[in-house]
């Protein structure tokens, strides 16, 4: 029975007309399940069989299910009394194996013995797990993962045009195929020559044979074996030619490699890599070659879900995909695999992206847009255009879909107010709806929200209606626009003459960026017929030949042999004998021109902001840099005689000191202190909204330190633009610059500023005067200000000094409690007291850790200075 159905007539070995005496050519060996000598033989002449032929042998076990099917079902509903009485009888398989055994000769007693035993150890096993208490609630079916593959701090990505993201991911798979024989790729098409349908795998097979393996067109089976391998200490990549073809496998995935190590609680891991190539954006490709199906996989508990746009970030997420030992779903766009403009430096193998950590592109305090995989680049070209007609917009890849940085976005899209979503998957249930939700219900500040996604409609094959169901450079500055309060208007793009027809140079595959004109098969004034062949080009992965499609003469042929050129690139004018015989196919979208401008009618009037009177500035952070070379009074010394360590430290307190070395300077220390700075707070330079510098040492005077430091840090796209000066003062030019810094937020509460302190005194240290020799070092810091109370928050300061001239001044304060943030409200001359009262502490500590009493501290210091 398989449940309440029998099971005769309906399975490969039990067929409607009778048993079957083969499987596609294969025998079928059949044992009575009942008898366990019967089957013991059976068995070992299959077992014999495949040691002997290495193939595989099929064993049909006849056996009868002894009980209901589960203690939700009665067998006795379908099965007839007489049936159960004698399936217990004759088909009990360890009955019919005791009676086998006492007719061998061994006695009831001791078979009774045995079942004693047996009984004895199920039951004390039951208490067991009777008194063990129920299993604790797990709100996440992933394994936990350590810091260092979470941290944005080890994040390792370096761009270039040496690596394509195919490249890029296959120097990965090289590296790491080369040191850990336990992986290996699976999948259709693999092995070289073809190294898979786009190249990825194009080599490894010859360099790595039997780690690229060559896969039967079941992908439920490249899933499934992959899971059975990865159980048994493997680190199988699963590749599935298309993302399209994942939902096959789909119970492989959703059932088996997400739960396993949920289910198990821990105790097995899958880390099996599931990759895919993804997306549409490319004529010809159709409704099976051309879904992402992101969401549908995020939707999976227990999965990573990474979508790289470009070749550093591929490289870098399939080194963490390796690195986490978490079942990860690795899609990678079609469009973007040979583009480089996206392109990685040669280092591949050694980058690395944190999983859930978002890319912030370009900085900005107008809009936030939020896009991963193939629509990135359309996003990048929006940001282009807003800024062009002056809009500042905040661009961030997320890179890591589950989990997805939810801080990176949240956070941008409060300091912009504004968030557009823009992905290839469908609208309804895509992943863009959960982060707009996660917006609205985290977010501390109002937040405008849309979306562009595609529609709810599957992927066309002709490429002018696929640019209308996906989000394009047309819909997502649209929408962009519409946020913004701009205008939109679009300049048409200057159409071809009549009687002309313009040939591009086109690639073997959708996958193609680039080609090679290997040869020019006519010449200018040529007549040609359609179908004559115009020229033979070199794509990534064939060489073919680019036909004429009109009757007419070669009016200009705009290349020359030799040339690699982008797909797209004009090849040849034909002028056509009849005029608007054919319609040229669309390639790539064209709107023409956006035209923007600010409907400045509706901008509403921002007043000034009230004055800080009493929100307490706060200091969150400090970090501190150090010059690289630690110099010791010994060091110091050398080759002086008037003084030695002792005199150096009784005289100043030194007893060393850090100095600059090698390329170290001002600029770079102060620079560093900020990067810590911000990676501490978890915030982007465009966070900041001004950096003040203190320093008696600045490289030059113009542009400021400030203004280095500023330039330094800020991205390749979206030039951050905020106020920044520096203070020239030695010693008190701490204090001038947060005076600077507590009048900017006196004016503006809301914003952050940041104080810089940095020094390089050694260059300028007489080493021949011991006096001042051991005083100056080298050293930068940073200190993050403002309004708004952080778990950071250390220090305070307040609407007036803490001390004045005639002792505490009274006035109140705001200190943060120290790990929770909160602001509590005391007096000045309270915070005093908690002070020395912590001094008090520290002196008893240090005490008692040195074994002396307190009746013995007057012996130290005088009474009056103890008391104080």
């Amino acid at each position: 029975y398989a449940l309440s159905t029998p099971t005769k007539g309906r399975t490969f070995f039990s067929l409607p007309d009778g048993d079957a005496k083969e499987f596609y050519g294969l025998p079928i060996l059949r044992a009575d399940g009942t008898d366990v000598v019967a089957t013991h033989r059976v068995f070992g002449d299959a077992v014999s069989k495949v040691r002997k032929t290495r193939g595989p042998q099929i064993v049909v076990i006849d056996v009868e299910r002894l009980t209901s099917h589960t203690n939700a079902d009665d067998h006795t509903l379908y099965r007839s009394a007489d049936d159960i009485r004698e399936m217990h009888a004759k088909a009990d398989p360890i009955r019919i194996l005791a009676e086998q055994l006492i007719a061998a000769g061994i006695s009831e007693a001791q078979l009774k013995e045995i079942e004693h035993s047996i009984n004895h150890d199920i039951d004390a096993a039951f208490a067991v797990a009777r008194g063990t208490p129920n299993a604790k609630t797990e709100l996440s079916a992933k394994k936990p993962l350590p810091e260092k593959l979470t941290s944005a701090a080890s994040e390792q990505r370096s761009g270039g045009d040496a690596l394509t993201m195919l490249e890029a991911m296959r120097e990965v798979f090289r590296a790491r195929l080369g040191s850990d024989k336990n992986i290996y790729l699976y999948g259709e098409d693999l092995e070289d020559p073809k190294g898979d349908v786009f190249g990825l795998t194009r080599g490894l097979s010859t360099d790595f044979p039997g780690q690229i393996l060559n896969a039967p067109l079941s992908e439920a089976t490249i899933v499934g074996t992959a899971i059975g391998q990865a159980l048994t200490g493997k680190k199988p990549v699963a590749c599935i030619q298309f993302a399209d073809f994942m939902l096959p496998a789909f119970n492989q995935i959703a059932s088996e490699l997400g739960a396993m190590w949920w289910r198990t609680n821990g105790q097995w891991e899958c880390p099996v890599i599931l990759m895919a190539i993804c997306g549409a954006y490319r004529p010809g490709l159709g409704p099976y070659h051309a879904q992402t199906f992101d969401a549908t996989f995020a939707h999976i508990p227990g999965l990573d879900v990474f979508m790289p746009s470009t070749a550093p970030d591929a490289a870098g997420l399939l080194n963490a995909a390796f690195e986490s030992g978490r079942p990860t779903v690795f899609l990678f766009p079609k469009n973007l695999i040979n583009d480089r403009s996206v392109a990685s430096s040669k280092d591949a193998a050694k980058q690395f992206v944190p999983v859930g950590r978002a890319c912030v592109t370009r900085s900005g305090r107008d809009l936030t847009i939020v896009s991963w995989g193939s629509t990135m680049p359309l996003c990048e070209k929006t940001a282009d255009a807003l800024q062009t007609a002056g809009a500042s917009v905040e661009v961030i890849d997320l890179r890591s879909l589950s989990p997805w940085d939810q801080e990176a976005v949240i956070a941008s899209a409060q300091k912009t107010g504004k968030l557009l979503v823009v992905h290839e998957d469908n609208h309804t249930c895509g992943l863009g709806g959960e982060i707009l939700a996660t917006v609205a219900e985290k977010a501390t500040v109002p937040v405008q929200v849309a979306r562009v996604t595609r529609h709810d409609t599957y992927i066309p094959y002709l490429f002018e209606t696929q640019i209308e169901v996906l989000p394009s450079f047309r819909s997502v500055l649209g929408k962009a626009a519409e946020l913004l309060d701009y205008s939109l208007t679009w300049q048409k793009p200057v159409e071809e003459a009549d009687g002309f027809v313009t040939v591009n140079a086109i690639g073997s595959s959708p996958s193609d960026k680039t080609v090679k004109i290997v040869e020019l098969l006519v010449k200018d004034g040529q007549a040609v017929k359609a179908g004559d062949l115009l020229a033979a080009v070199e794509a990534d992965k064939a060489t073919m030949e680019i036909s004429t499609p009109v009757d007419g003469t070669i009016e200009k042929l705009f290349l020359a042999e030799g040339d690699s050129v982008d797909v797209g690139t004009p090849l040849a004018r034909i002028a056509a004998d009849k005029a608007g015989l054919i319609t040229k196919p669309i390639t790539s979208e064209n709107p023409g021109t956006p035209i923007l401008e600010k409907n400045m009618a509706r901008v509403p009037k921002v007043g000034k902001p009230a004055a800080c009177e009493r929100k307490p500035v706060l200091i969150s952070s400090i970090t501190t840099v150090l010059g690289s070379r630690h110099i010791l009074n010994e060091e110091l010394l050398s080759g002086h005689g008037e003084w030695d360590s002792e005199a150096i430290r009784s005289r100043t307190g030194c007893e060393e000191r850090y100095w600059i070395a090698g390329n170290e300077n001002v600029d770079t220390l102060a620079v560093k202190a900020v990067q810590d700075l911000l990676a501490k707070e978890n915030l982007t330079l465009a966070d900041i909204d001004a950096l003040v510098c203190s320093t008696g040492t600045p490289l030059a005077m113009t542009p400021s330190l400030a203004c280095r430091v500023l330039k330094e840090l800020s991205p390749a796209k979206g030039e951050i633009l905020m106020q920044a000066h520096d203070v020239n003062a030695a010693c008190s030019g701490y204090m001038y610059a947060l005076q600077n810094a507590v009048d900017i937020l006196r004016d503006d509460p809301s914003k952050k500023v940041i104080v810089i302190t940095a020094e390089t005194l050694s260059p300028m240290i007489n080493h021949e005067d011991q006096k001042t020799l051991a005083l100056f070092g080298d050293a930068a810091t940073a200190s993050l200000l403002s309004c708004e109370p952080r778990v950071g928050n250390v220090n305070v300061l307040v609407n007036r000094p803490v001390l004045s001239a005639t002792g505490v001044d009274q006035k109140v304060l705001y200190v943060p409690h120290m790990g929770t943030g909160e602001v509590i409200e005391m007096e000045g001359l309270t915070v005093f007291k908690l002070a020395v009262r912590k001094m008090i502490d520290m002196l008893a500590e240090a005490c008692e850790a040195r074994g002396i009493g307190v009746d013995e501290l007057d012996k130290i210091v005088p009474h009056q200075a103890n008391e104080r």
